[in-house]
């Protein structure tokens, strides 16, 4: 079986440290999966798509899945996938569908709903 490497695409940001939460996400990603796993921005940060793409090549994955940090499949979501395609030709990569269309999304959204509620009431 090939070694599979993650990829998380993401938007980026212009406000300052705003990776973190990402890169944290990487690295519990890394501890389940047991392969090399970054993150890719679209806009604004680096790694830029194809660099993360290039890590987790240089890691040794063989094979790639690409998860987008995206709620829909719009114009950047569809973007940022091409570009990893681009980054690596002729290697064996998967895109995962969007966050927003599965389900448990809907627990962490109400889940972070009571945690607020509960702070407002502090």
């Amino acid at each position: 079986m090939a070694k599979r490497g993650i990829v998380v695409l993401a938007h980026g940001s212009e406000i300052p440290d705003q990776e973190e939460a990402l890169t944290q996400l990487a690295s519990f990603l890394r501890e389940k999966s047991g392969g090399p796993v970054e993150v890719g921005f679209l806009n604004f940060q680096s790694p830029r798509i194809a660099e993360a793409v290039a890590l987790v090549l240089a890691a040794g994955a063989e094979e790639i899945l690409v998860a987008p940090f995206f709620l829909t499949e719009g114009f950047l979501m569809r973007k940022a996938v091409s570009l990893a395609q681009q980054a690596a030709p002729g290697v064996d990569m998967k895109i995962a569908p969007p966050l927003g269309q599965h389900p448990r999304l809907v627990d962490v959204v109400l889940d972070r709903v009571a945690e607020a509620s509960v702070r407002q009431s502090d």
